[in-house]
């Protein structure tokens, strides 16, 4: 809880020329985030109600699509099916999709740091956590990125939230701009009282 204090980095400012601060953040940032998800998921992922639209086989549920139906059962001679809408109470909503995007994000960056000491220890951290989100899907846009909010009954989810909007944006929402190295790095801040405070206590 504290440690997201120390820092912070602003993706939406003009990047910082300087070859020495290279990749210096990018890890802060990512282990930061995979910290805050091995927490999370203690407490296991929260559900939530997710519109469906499905062509059932020999059953109604929720609302019908009249139009849908119609186009896609009626005229084609499928009596036996009917096009529905309806609420599912699932894992796989919006808000565990953007933490799987930042995840894959995650996973993909560690690989660069395979000659790093915690290499392995973050690989096997990485790839637990992936089996955690097994049932949960990566497709997400970018505009239901930016409607993803946060909500004050889910502390820790908040921090994941934020943390995970600022690794996509970090890296363009592209996974592909992962591996690339960048011309600059992200303005950022450290306060360093703050920072003695925790290597002291450590």
């Amino acid at each position: 809880d504290y440690f997201s204090l120390i820092y912070d980095i602003d993706c939406e400012r003009k990047c910082i020329n300087c070859t020495e601060l290279q990749d210096q953040v990018t890890p802060l940032l990512l282990i930061h985030y995979l910290t805050v998800l091995k927490r999370l998921t203690k407490h296991g992922l929260r559900k939530d109600y997710v519109l469906q639209e499905e062509n059932l086989q020999c059953k109604v549920k929720g609302r019908i699509l009249a139009s849908e139906n119609l186009r896609m059962n009626v005229i084609g001679r499928r009596l036996d099916r009917c096009y529905c809408s309806f609420h599912e109470y699932t894992v796989d909503c919006q808000e565990n999709r953007l933490l799987k995007k930042a995840l894959l994000f995650t996973s993909r960056f560690i690989r660069i740091l395979s000659s790093h000491d915690s290499y392995v220890k973050l690989s096997s951290l990485t790839n637990s956590l992936l089996t955690q989100f097994e049932n949960v899907g990566d497709e997400i846009e970018v505009y239901q990125i930016k409607r993803v909010a946060t909500n004050r009954l889910f502390k820790d989810y908040n921090e994941a939230v934020i943390l995970a909007k600022l690794i996509l944006k970090r890296f363009g929402y592209s996974i592909e701009k992962v591996n690339k190295k960048e011309s600059g790095t992200p303005v950022f801040w450290i306060d360093m009282s703050r920072l003695y405070e925790v290597y002291v206590y450590g």
